[in-house]
C-alpha cells in the first residue's frame, strides 16, 4: 500500500495479499473526489464512486434489466450479435454514462444472473456491469417494500427518496446488509426497513461478490 500525502510525501506499508481478490491487479483511491480506481487482471480498468454523506442522486437513473447489460456487453467486446439500433443505443448509453449524466445502477437480481453464467460471459458482463454502474447500486426490493409498508402504517416519516433507492451505500443491493448487522449488535436499533433487513430473507450475496468477477 502507498499513500501519497497532499504535501507530495508518500508513505509505503506492506500489506500482502487479499484472499479472494485475485482478479484485481491494482486499486487507487482518490480522496478528493472520493474514487477509487481498479485494474483488473484483464487489464480493464474501471473507477467506483465510493462518495460521502452529502451524495445525492441528482442525475437522470437509468435502470438496465438484465439482457441489456448483456447487450452492453457485446457492444463494448465489438461482437457480430449486436449491430444496428442496438448499437447506437448501447454507444449512447456509454457516452452519456462516461460523461456522468445518467447513473446506471446494479442490483441483486443483476448479481444472481449473472452468477450462473459461464466464466467468460460472467467476466465479461461483470466488467461492464463495475465499469459503468461505477458502484451505484439499487437497494434490495424487500427493503424498497419494507419501507413503503411501514411508511404506510406511519412507521416512517416519509416515503422512499430517490437518493434512498439508488445509492453507494456498501452492500444496499442485498436484504441481509451485515454491516447493518453489526451496527445492531453495537446497540443500534435502525429503521423499519434496517429491521427488516436483518430478520428477512437471507440471500447468497456475500458469496456471489467474489464470485462474479472470478475468471476461474
Amino acid at each position: 500500500m502507498v499513500i501519497t500525502r497532499t504535501d507530495g510525501q508518500t508513505v509505503h506499508e506492506n500489506i500482502g495479499p487479499t484472499a479472494g481478490y485475485d482478479p484485481i491487479r491494482e486499486s487507487v483511491f482518490v480522496p478528493r473526489s472520493s474514487s477509487l480506481r481498479i485494474e483488473l487482471a484483464s487489464a480493464t480498468t474501471v473507477t467506483m464512486q465510493i462518495g460521502t454523506v452529502l451524495t445525492t442522486v441528482e442525475r437522470p437513473v437509468v435502470y438496465l434489466d438484465q439482457n441489456h447489460w448483456i447487450d452492453l456487453a457485446r457492444f463494448c467486446i465489438g461482437s457480430a450479435q449486436i449491430s444496428g439500433r442496438r448499437a447506437r443505443v448501447c454507444r449512447r448509453v456509454t457516452e452519456l454514462a462516461d460523461a456522468g449524466k445518467i447513473i446506471l445502477p446494479v442490483s441483486g437480481a443483476h448479481l444472481v444472473e449473472i452468477a450462473k453464467k459461464a466464466d467468460r460471459q460472467r467476466r465479461e458482463v461483470a466488467e461492464v456491469m463495475a465499469k459503468y454502474s461505477r458502484g451505484w447500486q439499487m437497494i434490495s426490493p424487500l427493503r424498497a417494500r419494507a419501507h413503503e409498508l411501514l411508511h404506510l402504517f406511519d412507521a416512517e416519516p416519509a416515503g422512499l427518496g430517490k437518493s434512498q433507492a439508488f445509492t453507494l451505500d456498501p452492500h444496499a443491493l442485498w436484504a441481509d446488509d451485515s454491516a447493518r448487522q453489526r451496527s445492531s449488535a453495537r446497540g443500534h436499533q435502525g429503521s423499519g426497513v434496517e429491521r427488516l433487513g436483518r430478520d428477512g430473507v437471507s440471500t447468497p450475496g456475500r458469496t456471489i461478490y467474489p464470485a462474479v468477477l472470478s475468471t476461474g
